[in-house]
């Protein structure tokens, strides 16, 4: 019964104590003076940040115009800091003070309020303009002093955002209230006036959605991190016989990506003089599949608008395909697999991979698999392969194994498009692991898997193996466990958290299974040392990724440090 249950009542009494200064001195009504930043996520974060833990009931930018560029990002930041404060409940209205060059272009008041107005909708309450001179400083003064007038909490950012930075030197920041606030470690700093922002005792942290929602990118996530229940004995297994896992997940991707791909169009092929058009008869399932299909190549203008599905009989679809390329053989070749074409939607899927558009189908079937020599070249290795099949079966992931080693072939069916997945790319089960034991660890405010992420107006996707965030901080992870570490990973993710992090430290785990014999060993020490140039932090280690959530604790702590080195 929750009446007999032992409390210590003092510490009520203790918390409320310690909480007296803010009590006093907190209220709802604060006013802060922000430089208003229009760059890169972390500058624009920095808008934000100090009132995300505040929650100020209006929030004064200050923003410096110089030339047209200035205005353009202005127009483009405003509804990327908009998105944020709705997705955080920040309650504040919106001012703003520009001050503009007024000579070297051409300056519209009026024009540049009413875009201000149309991105930043009713959260911007006023917008002021002062003229670039030798008196900006002082008017600026004069007009922020008159604003403070009967407001109990007044108080202005000393941040470096360029122009406002060197108001330092005309002593601006002496005439008011002023603090510094510290966005990766959420501290507030040569407080002036401000007690009060030293007595908040509130830990707010970002989201992943947050992230996306500042760069007004959309995401979902591409695979669900299953396996939570099994995840630590697979990776057991994986950790017993690394180069037989690695190898085995290359050859059934490899076999996959042969045997899964039902038709390939390529986009350049020269157009035909005359459009070609043929007519299938297929069970109605078919349809919503052939409609995808349709549509694609109908959007790369492969078809003709024509090109259609429509009801045939109560059981059947007429698909009427009018081509103008003259691929004859690939629709005959497509349209034959009427079993594939009857499956969920989700089993059939369109890519447009650069200048081919290929028509992929989620086969779960393995028939007549060959062995690779490698694998079984000693009794060793023959015995290796056959208990991990042998443990696959065994757990239901595959199922009607017919494993013949010594004729060298395999056949069998994947239970789950998930387990395909997980036997079919070699690092899957790194990422997987790593999901899981950084979840287990309890430590991270947020964490998503195998994300993908709509850019902005651009029609391009990006995937993240894994995004974790801690306070104001975010890590960005790539998963690769492979032999050799190559220099584009660290080109890719570090170009990419440059696009979407917020305080963000980049990650690669790299399973190399090394050994102090392999070759590979000196190109990856290379490869680590472009990583660093990079700022990303490269984990190898072996006993690092065993305990991976607490590695990735430290890294985002900035505590870690490589063992390599």
């Amino acid at each position: 019964m929750a009446n007999t249950e032992y409390r210590n009542w003092k510490q009520d009494d203790v918390t409320f104590i310690e909480n007296i200064p803010f009590v006093l001195t907190y209220t709802e009504h604060a006013y802060m003076v922000i430089p208003f930043a229009a760059d890169n996520n972390d500058a624009v974060f920095g808008n934000v940040a100090a009132p995300a833990v505040v929650n100020p009931e209006r929030i004064i930018y200050l923003y410096n115009i110089e030339k047209q560029k200035d205005a353009d990002e202005l127009i483009k930041t405003i509804p990327r800091v908009v998105e944020y404060m709705n997705k955080k409940h920040i309650r504040a209205a919106i001012e703003f003070i520009l001050v503009y060059q007024d000579k070297g272009f051409d300056f519209s008041k009026d024009k540049i309020e009413e875009k201000m107005k149309q991105a930043g909708g009713s959260r911007i309450r006023q917008i002021k303009c002062m003229a670039m001179n030798d008196t900006v400083p002082e008017n600026l003064e004069e007009y922020l002093k008159k604003r403070s007038s009967g407001k109990r909490f007044f108080a202005v950012e000393n941040r470096k955002t360029g122009f406002f930075d060197n108001l330092n030197g005309a002593s601006f920041y002496k005439s008011f209230n002023n603090y510094r606030f510290d966005s990766r470690n959420m501290e507030f700093s040569h407080m002036v006036g401000c007690d009060m922002l030293g007595y908040i005792k509130k830990n707010p942290y970002i989201t992943v959605a947050d992230i996306m929602a500042l760069s007004l990118s959309s995401c979902e996530r591409s695979n669900q991190p299953e396996f939570y229940d099994e995840y630590k004995e697979l990776w057991k297994r994986y950790c017993d016989n690394t180069v037989l896992w690695k190898g085995l997940c290359d050859d059934l991707g490899k076999y996959a990506e042969a045997n899964d791909t039902l038709a390939t169009f390529d986009r350049k092929q020269k157009e035909k003089s005359e459009d070609q058009t043929y007519t299938y008869i297929m069970p109605f399932a078919c349809k919503n599949n052939v409609d995808k299909i349709i549509k694609v190549l109908k959007d790369n203008r492969l078809l003709d608008n024509k090109s259609r599905v429509t009801a045939h009989t109560t059981d059947s679809c007429r698909v009427k395909i009018v081509d103008r390329y003259g691929y004859r053989k690939e629709y005959d070749k497509l349209f034959s697999k009427i079993y594939a074409l009857m499956m969920p939607d989700q089993t059939v899927t369109v890519p447009v991979i650069k200048n081919n558009i290929e028509v992929k189908f989620e086969n779960l079937e393995v028939k007549g698999f060959k062995i690779p020599d490698k694998m079984v070249e000693t009794d060793a290795k023959k015995q290796n392969l056959q208990n991990i099949m042998t443990f696959l079966n065994d757990k239901g992931y595959v199922i009607n194994l017919d494993l013949n080693i010594r004729d060298r072939k395999m056949s069998f069916t994947y239970a789950t498009r998930a387990i395909k997945d997980l036997l079919t790319t070699s690092g899957r089960l790194l990422e997987i692991y790593t999901y899981h034991k950084a979840k287990e660890c309890g430590r991270f405010d947020d964490l998503e898997y195998s994300l993908v992420v709509n850019w902005e107006d651009k029609g391009v996707k990006s995937e993240f193996d894994c995004i974790l965030t801690k306070g104001f901080r975010s890590l960005f992870v790539e998963c690769k466990a492979r032999g050799e570490i190559q220099q584009e990973f660290y080109y890719r993710i570090a170009r990419l958290t440059e696009k979407f992090g917020i305080n963000a430290t980049v990650v690669l785990i790299a399973d190399t299974n090394e050994k102090p014999y392999y070759d590979s060993v000196k190109v990856n020490d290379m490869q680590r040392k472009r990583g660093d140039m990079l700022n990303v932090v490269t984990i190898s280690d072996r006993n690092d990724i065993a305990n991976i959530g607490l590695t990735l604790l430290r890294v985002i702590n900035g505590k870690y440090t490589d063992q390599k080195k």
